[in-house]
């Protein structure tokens, strides 16, 4: 979409403001940004207490369109599970014009590389649809969505529109191993944990999860071993192993490491990485050995 077109429709229909973004949005969660047009515009979504907002801005920060919506009142798409290549997208109104603000992975990612719910780099832009019917797309710059994470994105909408939707049983429900779900799950509580003000309890409360999803992959271990007419003693002395190498390992890590950190969070963090591993490989102990 042509810059002229956008100021345009400012003109006729908005207030154009003369306002930089990071004045604006330094102390807002940010949703989604992109650059566009090579550089000379930017797009950029925030949240901002109970409403998210929609900012298109030119090169030099200075906001040439400035949109916002309730949160519990937003058109949003996520599919993070349904689909390897998933979309999202979020739509602002001004009338009858919309603004799609939306991100997708490449085009030449190959179907079922769901390396894209671990940050792998996503196309996106915007899409103008006006009251005459005419739609005008602009496209984001290559690689320049930010953030990076996608469950940073617009599926942070999921759990602020219903409280009661949680990330980790809504990963496990869509049928991916737990191993999976409670690694997408971590690294998003610990990316949204780093933006607030007080302490979270992100790990402990995932390796208790691990735990408790780890009694339940033993004795699938188990009872794949015993109808299968593998060894059950080996399985059961591996099992063992793990656990004795386990807190070995993880209180060495600590010891070793030389960064300023709660060692009983760097603890807790290694063991649910030990755990989440033994939980993958008894998975595929199960269900392909």
């Amino acid at each position: 979409m042509p810059k002229t077109f956008l100021i345009g429709l400012a003109a006729c229909c908005f207030t154009i403001l003369s306002t930089s973004v990071s004045a604006q949005t330094s102390a807002r969660p940010l949703l989604f940004e992109c650059s566009l047009n090579a550089g000379a515009n930017a797009v950029a979504v925030h949240l901002d207490s109970d409403e998210i907002t929609y900012s298109y801005t030119d090169a030099n920060g200075v906001v040439e369109l400035s949109l916002r919506e309730k949160i519990e009142d937003v058109d949003f798409i996520t599919s993070l599970w349904e689909d390897s290549n998933f979309y999202e997208s979020v739509t602002f109104y001004n009338g009858e014009t919309s603004y799609e603000v939306f991100g997708l992975p490449k085009e030449n990612r190959a179907r079922n590389n769901r390396g894209i719910l671990n940050g792998e780099p996503v196309d996106g832009g915007i899409v103008v649809r006006a009251p005459n019917d005419v739609r005008t797309e602009l496209t984001c710059d290559e690689n320049s969505v930010e953030p990076i994470q996608p469950l940073m994105r617009f599926a942070r909408l999921n759990r602020l529109i219903d409280p009661n939707y949680r990330l980790y049983e809504s990963c496990i429900a869509s049928g991916l191993r737990v191993d999976a779900c409670a690694e997408h799950s971590i690294n998003r509580c610990l990316a949204i944990s780093a933006e607030l003000p007080y302490e979270t309890q992100c790990v402990s409360e995932h390796l208790t999860r691990s735990l408790v999803a780890l009694e339940e992959s033993f004795e699938d271990a188990m009872l794949s071993a015993q109808n299968t007419g593998r060894d059950v003693e080996a399985l059961v002395r591996s099992q063992t192993a793990f656990v004795e190498s386990k807190t070995a390992d993880c209180e060495i890590e600590v010891t070793l490491s030389y960064h300023d950190f709660d060692e009983n969070e760097a603890y807790q963090k290694c063991v649910f990485d030990y755990t989440n591993q033994r939980n993958k490989f008894l998975f595929f102990y199960s269900h392909y050995y």
